[in-house]
């Protein structure tokens, strides 16, 4: 069962990953990713850690986003499943964004959370 320390936190985890200046970070993405991080994107992609890490350092457009109804669930006493939503948004290039259904995989390696699977799902 997940603490409510160890939700906050992921929270704090994924908020980072809501910042611009953390994902065009190479040494935060580095440390936060696994080794064998795979991501299933809101655009249809598969991105594996090198992928994302190389996509995420040429993002222009970005625009943070915020976390709605986040949730945290553990899968095994070292691993936990989140979910959250993020809403709408225009990008800083003035591109609408639907608002997606966001999920991660977290695991503690080495003692240290990292992200072992991401999706994001388009909201209708």
């Amino acid at each position: 069962m997940i603490n409510e320390s160890e939700k906050k936190a992921l929270y704090t985890l994924e908020k980072k990953l809501a910042k611009s200046t953390c994902r065009t970070d190479k040494n935060f993405l580095q440390n936060i990713l696994s080794d064998n991080f795979k991501e299933f994107g809101s655009s249809g992609r598969i991105f594996s850690k090198a992928e994302i890490m190389d996509l995420l350092a040429t993002e222009t457009s970005f625009t943070d986003y915020e976390l709605e109804d986040f949730q945290a669930v553990s899968i095994d006493e070292k691993t936990v499943h989140v979910t959250y939503l993020i809403p709408p948004r225009t990008l800083t290039d003035d591109t609408a964004r639907k608002g997606s259904l966001r999920s991660s995989i977290w695991s503690r390696i080495n003692g240290d959370w990292q992200i072992l699977f991401h999706q994001g799902t388009l909201r209708p």
